[in-house]
């Protein structure tokens, strides 16, 4: 019955904070984490492209 009169809306306030900040962090850290793996990706390409052209000459 408390939950009708609106006694929890600061707990859900408080767990619903709580969860978007988790996962904005996360968000974050997978967002860095893709950037390093494009920098490698790109690292690599440009690497074999040379070895390519070595090989061509």
């Amino acid at each position: 019955m408390a939950r009708l009169t609106g006694a929890c809306n600061a707990q859900k306030s408080a767990l619903s904070m709580c969860l978007r900040k988790e996962r904005k962090d996360r968000e974050a850290r997978n967002h860095e984490s893709a950037k390093l793996r494009t920098i490698k990706k790109k690292q690599v390409w440009e690497e074999l492209e040379k070895e390519k052209a070595q090989e061509g000459l």
